[in-house]
C-alpha cells in the first residue's frame, strides 16, 4: 500500500533510491532481481519497499506513471512552442537518471509519450503525418544525444528556434484541384 503523503521528502528519497537500483539492474539485464537485493542495495527496509511498491516489477511502471504525471503538471496550459521545448529539455535533464538508463536500453516509451502528449501544442495544424514522424524522430535523437554525453541545456536551447521553424515549414498545402481542367468538361 502506497502512503498518501507522496510529497514527503523522505518518501521521495526512498523511491528515488529504489528506482535507481531497479533501473541499473534492468540496464545491466539482471535476471531474477529480488526485493531483498533491492532493499539491501538501496539501504531501505522491506517494509519501506512494500509501502511504495507491490513487487520489483511494479517499480518501472510506477516510475513511468510518476514521470508522466510530473510532465503533465509542468506543461500545464502552456502553448508557446519554445517554452514547451524548454520544459521538455529541463524535464529530461531533471530526470536524467531515468532517461540515461532508458536510453541505454533503447527504451523510448516515456520520451515518445512526452512528445505525443505535447504534440497538439507543438505541431501546427496541417502538418502531414510523415513529416511529423520524421520530426519526432529528429527531436528524440537530439534529446538522446544531449543527455548521453551530459551536455548543458544551454547548448541545446539554440535548437529550439530551429525546431519551431522546422515545424512551421512542414505545413502541407491543401490539395487544390481548381486549377486543373475539369474532367466533366468536354474537350473539343
Amino acid at each position: 500500500m502506497v502512503p498518501t503523503n507522496v510529497n514527503n521528502k523522505t518518501f521521495r528519497n526512498h523511491e528515488r533510491r529504489i528506482e535507481n537500483i531497479v533501473q541499473k539492474a534492468i540496464t545491466a539485464q539482471v535476471v531474477n532481481l529480488r526485493v531483498k537485493d533491492v532493499c539491501a542495495t538501496a539501504k531501505v527496509s522491506r517494509q519501506t519497499f512494500y509501502a511504495h511498491y507491490s513487487s520489483v516489477n511494479d517499480v518501472p511502471r510506477m516510475q513511468e506513471q510518476h514521470l508522466r504525471n510530473d510532465f503533465k503538471k509542468r506543461l500545464g496550459m502552456i502553448v508557446n512552442r519554445e517554452v514547451i521545448f524548454t520544459i521538455m529539455l529541463t524535464f529530461v535533464k531533471d530526470n536524467s537518471h531515468y532517461f540515461s538508463a532508458a536510453f541505454g536500453r533503447k527504451d523510448l516509451r516515456v520520451l515518445t509519450w512526452m512528445i505525443d502528449y505535447a504534440s497538439p501544442r507543438l505541431i501546427p495544424n496541417g502538418v502531414a503525418s510523415h513529416a511529423y514522424i520524421q520530426y519526432r524522430g529528429s527531436l528524440k535523437s537530439t534529446i538522446q544525444s544531449w543527455l548521453v554525453p551530459n551536455k548543458s541545456a544551454v547548448q541545446y536551447k539554440q535548437y529550439l528556434s530551429f525546431y519551431v521553424t522546422e515545424l512551421l515549414s512542414t505545413r502541407v498545402m491543401r490539395s487544390r484541384l481548381d486549377h486543373l481542367v475539369s474532367l466533366t468538361e468536354p474537350t473539343i
